[in-house]
């Protein structure tokens, strides 16, 4: 009889070749959704051969290339197998509450949001949950949206990011920038962020984040440039705009109405 221990060590150099021809096999195919299954094939191999890591990488391969050739149902079935396969995966939950919102599809999105918020705090991954969950908030309109997002960011631990999220629920958005003004162009870059091609927008300014910024011991207090200046100016109107008694009484009501439906369910 075959010790399995045995076969099992065997089957690794095997695999190996396997993998490398279907590495070649990827650079000489013409067509992207050709690369991307040979990709989603090895990942299934290295799953079932129990190198759980490598099929992970596989699959993240197939989905950038799906995502490249703007193939976004192919791209979600892919991350809809790793998350039935690893269900306490991160980014794949990630990649899902993304293309949820980029294609329109609000209910879906916010339970994609609140399973990747709850995902990620079981990974101890929250500030970065934090950093996609306000990026989501600048890139949204929707209302019902942005109440999740400011529902998932308080999950996180993130008040200020929740605040952001409540303010644009109600009109008062704060986006970056550097997020296009264009719904074409928001969903190009967001396309650019999962792929990992393009940097991600800068978060603006927040009072409460430099608040939050210690002072290095020791160090001499510089004179303030011109931008300095106008990012102090920035955050002085901010802040004068977050202090607004009507603003707060409004945020705060929704703070609670949220709170009131956590506490039905």
């Amino acid at each position: 009889m075959t010790d399995p221990k045995s076969a099992s060590e065997a089957s690794v150099p095997n695999l190996e070749r396997v993998l490398a021809n279907m590495e070649l096999r990827a650079l000489k195919v013409a067509y992207p959704d050709e690369r991307a299954r040979i990709f989603n094939l090895a990942g299934d191999l290295c799953f079932d051969g129990g190198i759980r890591e490598r099929a992970l990488a596989y699959y993240g391969r197939a989905i950038d290339v799906y995502l490249a050739s703007e193939m976004i149902d192919a791209a979600v079935a892919v991350c809809c197998k790793i998350v039935r396969l690893t269900p306490e995966v991160v980014r794949a939950r990630c990649t899902l509450a993304w293309l949820a919102l980029g294609r329109g599809m609000f209910e879906e999105a916010k339970q994609r949001i609140a399973d990747y918020a709850n995902a990620a705090t079981s990974a101890g991954q929250e500030r970065a949950a934090a950093k996609h969950l306000r990026l989501m908030t600048d890139m949204s309109e929707n209302q019902e949206i942005l109440e999740s997002l400011a529902e998932a960011l308080l999950d996180l631990g993130d008040d200020t990011g929740a605040d952001r999220a409540f303010g644009a629920a109600l009109g008062h958005p704060t986006a970056s920038p550097d997020v296009p003004q264009d719904a074409d162009q928001r969903w190009a870059l967001v396309v650019s962020m999962l792929r990992g091609d393009g940097p991600a927008p800068a978060e603006p300014a927040l009072a409460a984040d430099l608040r939050m910024q210690p002072q290095a011991v020791g160090t001499t207090q510089a004179v303030p440039n011109a931008q300095a200046v106008a990012t102090s100016q920035a955050v002085a109107t901010s802040q004068a705009v977050a202090t607004s008694p009507l603003r707060e009484s409004a945020r705060e009501s929704l703070r609670r109405r949220i709170m009131r439906k956590r506490a039905r369910q």
